[in-house]
């Protein structure tokens, strides 16, 4: 898949994503395992600090503050977060692939 079209659908998935959070189709059972993939990271050494702070910040609150967080990225640090997601368990099969 080109990385454009890659970068799209990950932008329209974590859209969905956010809006799912606001209108609570998705919840504290998604966000708690957002929450520990980024943990995993962190304890794994995997990510850069970098993604560890930033998805770290993004995930405090409830599910709605997270969704409107997700919304308000800024647009410079946008496809490097979104391609190093923590939701990954709900991106469509599409992205993942």
């Amino acid at each position: 898949m080109r990385q454009q079209m890659r970068d799209e659908l990950l932008v329209s998935e974590h859209a969905r994503i956010a809006a799912a959070f606001a209108d609570a189709s998705y919840g504290i059972d998604e966000l708690s395992r957002a929450r520990n993939q980024v943990d995993k990271w962190m304890r794994d050494r995997t990510c850069s600090p970098w993604y560890v702070q930033k998805w770290s910040q993004m995930l405090l609150g409830t599910p709605a503050a997270v969704a409107e967080k997700m919304r308000a990225v800024d647009p410079e640090e946008r496809m490097a977060l979104f391609q190093n997601t923590p939701f990954g368990f709900l991106l469509a099969d599409r992205v993942r692939g």
